[in-house]
């Protein structure tokens, strides 16, 4: 036996200001500062721009960083502590 199905058209009443959706960036994140050949030479852990302000090392251009996010500063802490320990401190 055949369905037929009828199309229904919904009308939703929403004012525009009652649906809020906001999309974060999480906060912690450790980063990789890497040269043009993709070898890594720096690693930190930080949050908002810290991946892109003045370090004691020259920060190289946005497509030669590499940031991974954290769901907590100390996973952020851990993660930056094994990078250090897989690349060396400078």
């Amino acid at each position: 036996m055949a369905h037929d199905y009828t199309p229904v058209k919904v009308a939703l009443n929403f004012a525009p200001a009652s649906v809020l959706i906001v999309m974060t960036e999480p906060e912690f994140y450790t980063y990789e500062y890497q040269d043009e050949n993709g070898i890594v030479y720096y690693v930190g852990e930080g949050t908002r721009h810290r991946w892109r302000n003045t370090h004691r090392v020259p920060v190289p251009p946005p497509e030669q960083i590499a940031r991974q996010f954290h769901a907590s500063k100390i996973a952020a802490q851990a993660h930056e502590t094994f990078l250090i320990k897989k690349y060396g401190r400078i």
